[in-house]
């Protein structure tokens, strides 16, 4: 994961079921678990996590030494 976060930035981050190209889905396998898991494994802890059975919902707080963003690496691209 690519990230620019100073120490104590938040991030919320959610996603729709059953959508095309959600990572979240009703019926195996479903992802929000693993979805924390990947902020967590990288700096991240979990604040609030909330699943209504259609909408993922989750706030992480980055708990790591402040990243600079490296030298030639893309955060976007526009189409």
């Amino acid at each position: 994961m690519i990230v620019i976060m100073s120490e104590r930035d938040w991030i919320t981050w959610h996603d729709h079921y059953d959508t095309p190209g959600s990572s979240l889905s009703r019926h195996a396998p479903d992802l929000l678990t693993t979805i924390c898991d990947w902020f967590e494994q990288d700096g991240f802890e979990r604040i609030h996590l909330d699943s209504d059975g259609h909408y993922g919902v989750g706030v992480h707080r980055y708990t790591g030494p402040p990243r600079p963003l490296e030298p030639g690496v893309r955060m976007f691209t526009f189409l």
